[in-house]
């Protein structure tokens, strides 16, 4: 009879200890479920017992007339005990069936677990699984290892393919799945609850697998929707892949959501997200975008990889806004200010040095027509800091030589520093990253994130303990998350599955994401499955032809063929970009700033010279204003309060009226025009006298 199309089903007795009955694998079982049972319960059965023993009372010709007065458990019961034991049976069962208000108090019907003998994952020992549970007139059972393997397929490890025997039924397995687009994304779900694209999947906050279970039997039933679970609709590649195998193999499946939302990692000695449903057996399968991960593999079984992916890592291409002190960004604050002040002090010192030395250019040194004033030294300084090719008075003391040569120096190694730091700075600002691995050193000066639990966030842990500790500050719970965050500006790049990454970016409003150069890794998607899961090499063998046949690749052209930013023209991140004015726009505003400066100094030259030079020139000789140490603030200040006769403004603006009628227009922008045609009139009036006093020798 094990040869044929039988089902052995064991009672509650025979399955307490498998290895003493010798029974073949495959043998199912019914145990009943032990549950807490409350006051209320006990008093609702008493109540049903009394009524039932007080109506056989009143009606003794149900069970007939007895006079036994010791009952002995060692001795075989008299016909009268069998008679009022199945009377009383009788009467209870007929009581609740027509008492209806105790279901309504609070009786809740028996549980019998379903259960299959099976070998174990790796031994050769017999256990018993639990595939279900007949609650009431409810029953939900998962696959079932039967006795004896279809004809042509040999047994693995013992089990048999999961298939009933010539039943007509098709088994029903538990899939988990997780979002990420393109693979599995929400679908839309019209008013009368159906799937307008994709197929229902649950929405549950628990892991469990007893609730899994029992939130599915209240699906079923249309009940505890909003409570225990929500309904969605779920799409995408791999569920397109799961309704493939589904149809082509002949199963059921009840399709839900992780509760964490995690596909898996391995931290405190326990896994989470998918994998630990894997696990845990509350999911038989799992289709999502799952990689095949070495630590993964100790744990569940895989099928072949249906996509070949990798690890990238996104940021956003749109521009930072530049800020208007750009310019002054390569040095500090403080640096500025140590420059200028340093500045100011070696300007100071060069001063004294040539006013107070015998050789330099001051009025008491070698009596020289110039002087080296405060306003020359900074001149000087301003002139090298900045290598100004620009003309300057030279000192000529040895001291302010040494310190000119020494300020030089300083001035080379500040520009340079300067101009470097300020490429780094437009080049960070106008130029795109290139990530080639995860121990690139400018990935910890980012704010750089990646999804809690993926496989991403695995083999950045595996590769750099350093960024793994870095990447926790900025970590989000999908990447869908993250992307919001990298268009918020909460994040500078984003590491995840490249497939999926892809499509987030092909699909961005703006299209300003875009990948940083090639995968980091490589990936691959797989379908996963419970340790020793019957339809592993099936599912395996399904997907090669589904590749063969080219099914993947018109999935793969479905989802990511109509993306709207794989347009080549819209992506041109290689190609350099030209600066704008706005990069450049804090240097224009302070030449702006400068010539308003200009303005006001040239107003108070004039409320000077029109209002305080008369009144120095007027001071004695005795006075400071007259006094030759003036010279070393202003040499032409001293000049216009002692010697320089003054002359109106409106003088100037008839010389330059004369000099535009005379067509002299040149004399009006270069300084040494006029000089040269008056120092040719002296030419030539010293040629005239020297020719006059030959004649003259001549003539005596």
């Amino acid at each position: 009879m094990l040869e044929q199309d039988w089902i052995w089903i064991l009672l509650e007795k025979a399955t307490f200890n498998p290895e003493s009955g010798n029974y073949p694998v495959g043998i199912l079982g019914l145990r009943l479920k032990h549950q807490l049972t409350n006051k209320h319960s006990v008093r609702s059965a008493m109540d049903v017992v009394a009524e039932s023993v007080k109506y056989l009372d009143g009606n003794l010709r149900l069970v007939g007339k007895g006079n036994e007065s010791n009952i002995s458990c060692w001795n075989n019961a008299s016909e009268h005990r069998r008679r009022l034991t199945e009377a009383l049976h009788t009467v209870i069962r007929r009581q609740l069936e027509r008492e209806s208000s105790v279901a309504r108090e609070g009786l809740e019907p028996p549980v019998f677990e379903i259960l299959n003998l099976v070998s174990g994952p790796h031994t050769s020992r017999r256990r018993w699984k639990r595939l279900g549970n007949v609650t009431g007139s409810r029953v939900h059972m998962d696959a079932v290892v039967w006795l004896r393997a279809p004809s042509g397929a040999a047994p693995r490890r013992g089990w048999a393919l999961a298939r009933p025997p010539a039943t007509g039924g098709r088994p029903r397995y538990r899939v988990v799945t997780a979002y990420s687009p393109p693979f599995v994304k929400p679908g839309t779900r019209v008013e009368n609850g159906s799937c307008l694209i994709g197929v229902p999947c649950l929405q549950v906050n628990t892991s469990d697998k007893d609730a899994i279970v029992t939130i599915f039997a209240d699906y079923a039933a249309g009940r505890s929707e909003g409570v225990l679970y929500n309904i969605t609709c779920c799409a995408g590649i791999s569920i397109a892949l799961l309704l493939a195998l589904s149809r082509d193999l002949g199963f059921e499946f009840d399709l839900y959501l992780v509760a964490d939302g995690y596909f898996g990692t391995f931290r405190g000695n326990r896994w989470n997200g998918i994998t630990a449903d894997l696990v845990s057996g509350a999911a038989h399968m799992t289709f999502a975008a799952f990689s095949m991960t070495s630590a993964r593999q100790k744990a569940i079984d895989f099928s072949v990889p249906y996509f070949h992916s990798g690890v990238s890592c996104l940021t956003s291409s749109q521009y930072r806004v530049v800020p208007l002190s750009a310019f002054l960004v390569p040095f500090s604050i403080q640096l500025w200010v140590a420059i200028f002040c340093g500045l100011t002090a070696t300007a100071i010192a060069a001063a004294i040095y040539e006013w107070l030395s015998p050789f330099g250019l001051n009025p008491w040194g070698r009596q020289r027509t110039k002087n080296f004033s405060l306003a020359s030294a900074l001149w000087v300084m301003w002139s090298l800091l900045f290598s100004h090719l620009v003309a300057f008075k030279a000192p000529k003391s040895w001291p302010n030589k040494v310190l000119i040569n020494i300020w030089g120096c300083f001035s080379v190694i500040f520009l340079a520093s300067y101009t470097a730091n300020i490429a780094a700075l437009f080049a960070g600002l106008f130029f795109h990253l290139r990530v080639d691995d995860f121990h690139d050193a400018q990935l910890l000066n980012l704010r750089t994130g990646t999804a809690k639990g993926s496989a991403a966030e695995f083999y950045v842990y595996k590769e750099n303990p350093e960024l793994f500790q870095h990447i926790q500050r900025y970590g989000v719970d999908t990447l869908e998350m993250g992307l919001q965050k990298l268009r918020d500006k909460q994040l500078d790049m984003l590491i995840g599955d490249t497939a999926v990454l892809n499509y987030f970016r092909g699909n961005d409003p703006g299209c300003s994401l875009h990948l940083l150069a090639d995968s980091i890794f490589d990936d691959a998607y797989a379908v996963g499955v419970q340790k020793g899961f019957p339809l592993t090499e099936v599912i395996s063998e399904m997907l090669l032809k589904y590749s063969e046949y080219g099914y993947v690749d018109q999935l793969q052209k479905k989802w990511y063929g109509r993306v709207p930013c794989f347009d080549d023209r819209l992506h041109r991140f290689n190609q350099p970009e030209p600066l704008s004015v706005e990069a450049v726009a804090g240097v224009f505003i302070m030449l702006l700033v400068g010539v308003g400066v200009g303005v006001l100094i040239l107003i108070l030259e004039h409320i000077i010279f029109r209002y305080a030079l008369p009144v120095l020139r007027n001071k004695p000789k005795e006075c400071i204003w007259k006094s030759p140490n003036l010279m070393f603030f202003s040499q032409k200040l001293y000049r216009f309060i002692n010697t320089v006769e003054l002359v109106s403004p409106h003088h100037s603006v008839k010389e330059i009226i004369s000099n535009l009628k005379e067509g002299q227009i040149a004399s009006l922008f270069q300084k040494s025009v006029k000089k040269k045609f008056k120092e040719e009139a002296r030419r030539r009036k010293s040629k005239s006298q020297f020719f006059d006093m030959i004649q003259e020798i001549r003539r005596v």
